[in-house]
């Protein structure tokens, strides 16, 4: 019969900025696995050995013994099969200044002393329980990864179902997460726009050099048209109209030269991941604001960007 068998590893890009809830939910998360692990590894162990002890039985050994050194038997089994197994649940949270911290837990972590003045920026957790294997890690450059094995083993499959259910809850919402993935784009998007910007700036101060010279070509140039004619490939090929000390740039791309340059400083300005433990809390906080900023100026730059050339000509218009 064929199985079908699923991945179980997970990655998700940040910014990842996981309060107090966020770290209790996962907390229940990991002690209602790790019961449940518990619970499936004793019941392997509690058939390995009442299969070893009628194999024993069957060779002849134990006969006659009551049925309560029987049981011992099968417990001090059960325990020499259960010290060859892994058995580890460990939540390792990393400071900065490459430092970290073991915990048994995230509510632990909330009362720790020594966490009160730290900011907490990721985690690593380490579940082993039989043969099922699980990573859980957060960092600032590569986000959430979760990996659980073996992919055969429905046990681990079960685990990482419901730690990739509490990550979609908690992950961010994917214009931040579609921000962090091209960070540092848009400085050269912008450089490009002034670029094509300038050469849009360039065929409008030349425009009415142009419009003149095919004036003289369909009329034909007469020997007193040469001066003018000469005076308007000069204007041509230095961009360059007399009376005019520099070029006039208009609204719309000064606005693209202002906006631009603040919607990219603003951009650059990002939040990675932090947990909410210590003061931790107290930069979610912070962050949240400034990512409810940005989610209302860059949309509002870019539309004004956009709809400047229009405002502008409507007035040109309307006061001319």
């Amino acid at each position: 019969m064929t199985e079908l068998v699923y991945s179980t590893g997970l990655q998700i890009e940040g910014p990842w900025l996981l309060d107090a809830d966020a770290l209790a939910q996962l907390d229940d998360v990991l002690t209602d696995e790790w019961k449940r692990l518990q619970g499936w590894q004793e019941e392997i162990l509690d058939e390995e050995a009442e299969a070893e002890i009628q194999r024993d039985r069957e060779g002849g050994y134990y006969q006659g013994l009551p049925e309560a050194e029987l049981l011992q038997k099968k417990k001090e089994v059960i325990e020499r099969k259960g010290t060859r197994l892994s058995n580890r649940k460990e939540i390792r949270i990393h400071l900065l200044k490459s430092r970290s911290v073991l915990v048994d837990s995230f509510r632990d972590a909330f009362k720790e002393q020594a966490l009160i003045e730290e900011v907490p920026i990721g985690f690593e957790i380490h579940i082993d329980c039989g043969k099922v294997r699980c990573r859980v890690s957060l960092d600032r450059r590569s986000g959430l990864s979760i990996n659980a094995s073996p992919e055969e083993l429905s046990e681990a499959r079960e685990l990482f179902v419901v730690l990739r259910q509490w990550a979609m809850e908690n992950r961010a919402p994917a214009w931040q997460r579609i921000w962090t993935r091209y960070h540092g784009i848009q400085w050269p998007i912008w450089y490009v726009i002034l670029f094509l910007g300038t050469t849009v700036l360039d065929v409008t101060a030349t425009e009415d050099a142009k419009l003149m010279a095919r004036g003289l070509l369909d009329k034909g140039i007469s020997a007193a048209d040469v001066p003018k004619a000469i005076e308007l490939l000069l204007i041509l090929q230095t961009k360059y109209h007399p009376g005019q000390p520099g070029m006039q740039w208009p609204g719309w791309y000064k606005a693209i030269i202002v906006f631009g340059l603040i919607a990219c400083v603003c951009l650059s300005i990002r939040p990675k991941s932090i947990l909410g433990i210590g003061r931790g809390a107290e930069r979610i906080a912070w962050w949240r604001r400034w990512l409810k900023f940005i989610g209302i100026t860059i949309p509002t730059l870019i539309g004004g960007t956009l709809i400047l050339p229009y405002v502008e000509d409507l007035i040109r218009r309307l006061f001319s």
